[in-house]
């Protein structure tokens, strides 16, 4: 006798599909906040840019030239994570849906297998998202520094 039956399968992909979507909201946030930040930071550096062209080149203004350029190149590569992110969550969402939907209920060693595999990489997905959420606090902490 199965511990596991097909329904509670398609309850398990339902609920997995949720989440996964879940998950895919949230990057998009992330990702469109980090980047209105980077668009943000691009303008301040093409102000000082144009400071430096008409020669007012002081140890100020480098200074400034170089947090701008470390901060854009620290937000770029948190948010080339989320894009890895969201494809993922949106590609394990659409596998989710689509075995709950399509897959037959007869072929229900498919079914569990594919619900095992989202199961584990989801997983995997929450503890990237664990690491990249310390990423962005400790930006965060570094950059509101007093």
């Amino acid at each position: 006798m199965e511990i596991i039956d097909i329904q509670k399968i398609n309850i398990l992909l339902n609920d997995m599909w949720n989440f996964q979507l879940i998950l895919f909201g949230l990057a998009v946030t992330l990702f469109t906040v980090i980047y209105s930040f980077i668009i943000s930071k691009r303008d301040e550096l093409r102000s000082i840019a144009d400071t430096i062209k008409n020669g007012e080149q002081t140890a100020m203004i480098k200074q400034k030239e170089t947090f701008a350029k470390n901060y854009i190149i620290r937000l770029k590569k948190i948010n080339n994570n989320l894009i890895i992110l969201i494809l993922t969550t949106f590609l394990f969402s659409f596998c989710s849906w689509f075995a709950e939907r399509f897959i037959s209920e007869y072929n229900f060693e498919l079914k569990k297998y594919i619900l095992l595999t989202l199961a584990t990489s989801t997983i995997i997905l929450l503890t990237l998202i664990a690491k990249q959420s310390y990423k962005i606090f400790l930006h965060y902490k570094e950059s509101t520094k007093v």
